[in-house]
């Protein structure tokens, strides 16, 4: 049985995953963190969970209190920071879907893996649909001479690019066509707006659009599971949704 910590579990994004976790038979949601509901059950703010999940105000407390075997983190880059080096130095599975990272921090992330020789996991989208949108750009790069990221997002999201847009300017990098280029990254913020990811592929009087689209944050909720899952099969840090899959 895989114990799995949510920090950020009263979120958005993070009620979703929790809600579709505590319905796997193979993992036990055995806590939140959250410092604003620290203190109560999760069964409060979602009443149709199967079971009680305690609500801590930091993570350290949680670790102590449920020992879980994997922390899956949808907070904020300072907190997610924080929570894997205290993963790792645990022996814990950090999970990251947090988005927002410098270079630093991203590299921080690895060596502590490689050091410590635990798998941990940062992914900025956790969508299966993002994966084949991944394959799909493979085969549009390899014939396409132009192309442009884009991403739409409620004006709730602060993060301009998306973390989405960031991966996925920096795979296109790999190709021929971009490794000298400057890939156009343009993002959208509106009121109402549900998450979209495009890539636009430009040739000669033609273009190609590849397009991801989220209207429900339970999407993500298979891709965590996956990383909980199979997460314990590394000892390094994991950057692609596909590894774990």
């Amino acid at each position: 049985m895989h114990r799995v910590v949510v920090a950020g579990g009263t979120g958005r994004t993070g009620k979703a995953v929790v809600r579709y976790l505590a319905n796997c038979e193979e993992i036990e949601v055995v806590g939140v963190v959250s410092r604003m509901y620290a203190g109560t059950d999760l069964r409060k703010l979602l009443p149709d969970l199967n079971y009680s999940i305690p609500i801590f105000k930091q993570l350290e407390q949680a670790l102590l209190a449920v020992k879980p075997t994997a922390v899956v983190d949808f907070t904020v880059p300072e907190a997610a920071v924080t929570h894997f080096r205290l993963c790792i130095d645990n022996k814990i599975h950090p999970i990251i879907g947090t988005t927002g990272f410098n270079d630093q921090e991203q590299s921080l992330f690895a060596d502590l893996c490689l050091k410590h020789r635990v798998g941990g996991a940062l992914i900025p989208n956790f969508a299966l649909g993002m994966v084949v949108m991944k394959k799909a750009l493979a085969e549009a790069a390899a014939i396409f001479p132009y192309v442009a990221v884009i991403d739409y997002y409620s004006d709730q999201k602060k993060e301009v690019p998306s973390g989405t847009s960031k991966q996925l300017a920096a795979e296109l990098k790999i190709y021929d066509n971009y490794k000298c280029r400057e890939i156009p990254v343009y993002s959208f913020r509106i009121p109402g707006q549900n998450a979209s990811q495009q890539l636009k592929f430009g040739g000669q009087g033609e273009t190609i659009t590849i397009s991801h689209d989220v209207s429900d944050r339970i999407c993500f909720g298979l891709g965590v599971y996956k990383a909980v899952i199979n997460i314990g099969k590394f000892n390094h840090l994991v950057t692609d949704l596909s590894d774990l899959l």
